[in-house]
């Protein structure tokens, strides 16, 4: 029988883009065990790269979706 272990970490990214220390820790053990995984040293670069995406295109949605547009304002 085999026992899981799930962990719940909340993962706070500052605005210019620095972690938590606590966040930067799993991040690391979680890029280490990738590596360890596929055997691949360039894993931890990849999920920081993958984060910087994320991070990048959920606050372009924020830029786009703090716009008014004129069809649902017709005041402005």
């Amino acid at each position: 029988m085999r026992t899981t272990f799930y962990a719940d970490q909340p993962i706070a990214v500052e605005p210019h883009g620095s972690f938590s220390a606590s966040s930067l820790s799993f991040l690391t053990t979680l890029g280490e065990r990738l590596t360890g995984t596929s055997s691949d040293l360039r894993e931890m670069s990849y999920l920081f790269e993958r984060l910087s995406v994320i991070i990048r295109r959920f606050n372009s949605v924020l830029i786009h979706d703090s716009f008014v547009s004129a069809v649902e304002e017709p005041d402005l």
